[in-house]
């Protein structure tokens, strides 16, 4: 028997208790996944915005044209016949139409169809749209006893 030694338990490691809260890890992905929520939200609403000022501005030019095809239709065929030659009368720029800073250019050709009766008239309104040319086009008849259809077409 030894009496010099003493014999001690190997003890278990005691774990510490773990604290409440995150770590940095943790944090900064949130940050990432907050930051790329964000991210997109904000692109969303600009382009949702600029969406909303081009459909303004395509409204305001349909009213545009509109406006000029009426009045071809509220005048007498040999006016509107007077109207062809006058260059001047054909043309125009309309600006301020509830959108500041955006002006609209209308422009309106005449073209003889087979009928002497009949005559085709092309309308058509462009406005410049953040650096792009936009325009709508209307071509409609009009003949000495009546108006003909129209038909309207949007070009980018």
């Amino acid at each position: 028997m030894d009496i010099g030694t003493i014999r001690i338990p190997a003890q278990k490691p005691v774990p510490l208790p773990r604290q409440a809260g995150l770590t940095l890890i943790e944090v900064m992905i949130a940050l990432f996944v907050m930051a790329a929520l964000l991210a997109g939200s904000v692109t969303t609403a600009r382009q949702s915005q600029r969406l909303l000022h081009t459909s303004q501005e395509v409204v305001v030019a349909t009213t545009l044209l509109n406006k000029k095809i009426e009045e071809l239709r509220a005048a007498p065929y040999d006016v509107v016949l007077g109207l062809a030659g006058d260059v001047s009368a054909n043309s125009g720029t309309v600006a301020d139409e509830g959108i500041p800073g955006i002006s609209f250019q209308w422009a309106r050709t005449f073209s003889a169809t087979t009928s002497a009766d009949l005559l085709e008239v092309t309308v058509s309104v462009t406005w410049d749209d953040f650096g792009r040319t936009r325009s709508l086009k209307s071509i409609t008849y009009v003949a000495r006893y009546g108006v003909g259809n129209k038909e309207t077409r949007f070009e980018s």
